[in-house]
């Protein structure tokens, strides 16, 4: 069987590169027979190999391969092979999205805002009709460009962790795995640990996220740390508007909205996206916009094509190539090689471990060492990284013994283990040197952990749960992470 790119190759012309980050980087190309400019989106190294993300991936491709919208990009090819590698072929759309457009133009007028937020809800809408969740709504996956007539167009971008509610009892997602942007994710997506469900109520808190930034530029939420933005998520307010929009100019049914979209608890939100709608209806005849601002906004197509790409990487020579033949240049996903921020563990099972060069305890920590726990923290959290998945044999699996659990802890940037004991208080072996990660196959109940930072000497305890059959992810973050910094090495910012 052919590789991804190999079978990519075989239909399309590669023209450059317009972003990396999340789970993929994204290639403009060419229909080689049809002549039509789209997009491929390309699964990132790191996450190949893993059968559990592939099978979901496949999966979700067949479901969306049949969504239909003229507010939702188009699917239109899929590609996977053998290695559990996966391509997805999406409509190209020469346009803004609405990330640029703020960092370009600032908030835009209450007319146009309100025709976005209008639109990015049919789209959404559309999806919660089919029994689907988004989890992923932001002002990077909306896009803004012209229909035929020119009129101002949304589109709504990046279906690939689309959630369909009734594959939720198929164990295709992990416990404990979060996905999303950490800026704009409902409270329930940090919750998943605990056994939160998502419906699509969680998609209408990170529209309401979206909605508060369109209209003030600001985000509701406020933090300087990962840590932060989480909490503030779960527990604090949102930023009042007398603070964001000190002239009033958002009128005060909108803000209405906007705080109801943004409520803690999803029982107090809009029961759907047509209710949202039905407000916004009565808005959009208040508030126009002009065709000034349109034309300021988006600029003609050839610019916005010509700004899209990166320098084009050269073209593939279209040769067929061999399993282990290197992919064309161009067509890689950089992904970046880390370091590992830790000493490597002594084997706790006969699991392998990665090769690295460890950083002594006691040295220093360099700046490449907090990107490294940056990089292993967001990895974590978003279901990137799966690290005791992929290094460990299939038969030491919670799921090959439904009686045993799996612990995985982490630390942020990386800690000794010091001690583990049980619900009775009771001390468990771990290894001379344990460090994290580290895996531990463990019966169901609750433990304590004792983990200290080599380079404080600062110890921090934590309780977690494991249960029969699953996998339990632990994240104990020993310092913070700056959030800029956290966001941007997963190409958020």
């Amino acid at each position: 069987m052919a590789t991804v790119l190999e079978q990519v190759q075989e239909k399309y012309e590669l023209l450059g590169k317009i972003k990396e980050g999340g789970m993929g980087a994204i290639y403009k190309v060419r229909h080689k027979l049809l002549g039509e400019e789209r997009v491929v989106k390309i699964m990132r190294p790191q996450l190949e190999g893993d059968q559990e993300f592939a099978v979901r991936f496949v999966r979700e491709a067949q479901t969306l391969i049949r969504v239909r919208h003229p507010n939702i990009a188009q699917l239109y090819d899929f590609f996977a092979d053998e290695a559990g590698n996966a391509a997805m072929v999406m409509e190209y759309i020469p346009g803004i999205d609405l990330r640029e457009l703020l960092r370009r133009h600032g908030p835009p007028s209450l007319g146009l805002a309100v025709e976005v937020a209008f639109q990015s809800l049919e789209a959404i809408g559309f999806l919660h009709r089919r029994n689907m969740v988004h989890r992923d709504i932001s002002p990077d996956n909306l896009m803004l460009c012209r229909d035929a007539d020119g009129k101002p167009l949304v589109k709504l971008i990046d279906l690939g962790i689309v959630k369909v509610l009734e594959a939720e009892a198929t164990g295709l997602t992990s416990t404990g795995m979060f996905i999303g942007k950490v800026r704009y994710a409902s409270p329930e997506q940090f919750k998943s640990a605990e056994g939160a469900k998502l419906d699509q109520r969680s998609d209408l808190y990170s529209f309401g996220v979206v909605l508060y930034e369109l209209l003030t530029g600001r985000l509701p939420v406020v933090g300087d740390t990962a840590s932060a933005l989480i909490a503030a998520h779960l527990y604090h307010p949102p930023l009042g508007f007398d603070v964001t929009d000190p002239q009033g100019r958002v009128p005060s049914d909108l803000r209405d909205l906007v705080l109801k979209l943004l409520a803690k608890e999803p029982s107090d939100r809009p029961a759907n996206a047509e209710a949202v709608q039905e407000l916004l209806r009565q808005l959009k005849s208040r508030y126009r916009f002009s065709p000034e601002e349109l034309e300021k906004v988006l600029p003609p197509q050839e610019e916005l094509q010509a700004t899209a790409l990166t320098a084009p990487p050269t073209a593939p020579s279209g040769q067929p190539r061999t399993q282990t033949t290197a992919p064309t240049a161009g067509w890689e996903p950089t992904a970046p090689t880390v370091p590992a921020p830790a000493p490597t563990a002594p084997a706790v099972t006969p699991a392998p471990t990665p090769a690295v060069t460890p950083a002594p305890p006691t040295q220093k920590p360099k700046r490449w060492l907090w990107v490294a726990a940056g990089v292993t923290l967001v990895a974590v959290l978003a279901g990137g990284l799966l690290f005791a998945r992929r290094f460990l044999p299939k038969s030491q699996s919670a799921a090959a013994n439904p009686s045993t659990g799996v612990l995985v802890v982490h630390a942020v940037p990386w800690a000794r283990v010091l001690a583990l004991k049980d619900e009775q208080g009771k001390s468990l072996p771990l290894p001379s040197d344990a460090v994290t990660p580290l895996y531990l196959p463990l019966p169901p109940g609750n433990y304590s952990l004792e983990l200290s930072d080599p380079e404080t000497g600062k110890t921090v305890a934590t309780t977690v749960q494991v249960r029969p059959g699953l996998t339990t992810r632990s994240v104990i973050p020993l310092r913070e992470i700056p959030a800029e910094e956290f966001l941007k090495e997963l190409g958020w910012r």
